[in-house]
């Protein structure tokens, strides 16, 4: 989260404002440096993974952990999409534990 950024970088010794630290991650997000992840009701999160993949949110401890697309299959129903067209499609699984084989913590 940005917040974890701003307390490392003043932590360090770095004079810098929590609105720069925001808008630098806005910058990078809209570079294709970094993706956003967002659990309903939570600030968002930074990912640096922008490879196709989903996310496995460990209730326990609370970190979101990267898991491969091949992990998860979903169908898409054109039929009711009507004249809608996906982009991309994006699973966030909640559950207890480290899923193999992509898990590092965002």
């Amino acid at each position: 989260m940005a917040e974890d950024v701003f307390a490392a970088l003043t932590d360090a010794g770095h004079d810098v404002s929590l609105a720069t630290v925001y808008n630098t991650l806005g910058r990078f997000v809209a570079a294709g440096l970094l993706r956003t992840v967002q659990r309903a009701g939570e600030g968002l999160r930074y990912d640096p993974n922008t490879a196709p993949h989903h996310h496995f949110f460990d209730v326990d401890t609370g970190r979101i952990h990267d898991i491969d697309v091949e992990t998860v299959q979903v169908m898409v129903d054109g039929d009711r999409l009507g004249s809608a067209t996906v982009d991309r499609v994006a699973v966030f699984i909640e559950g207890r534990g480290a899923p193999a084989p992509m898990n590092t913590p965002v």
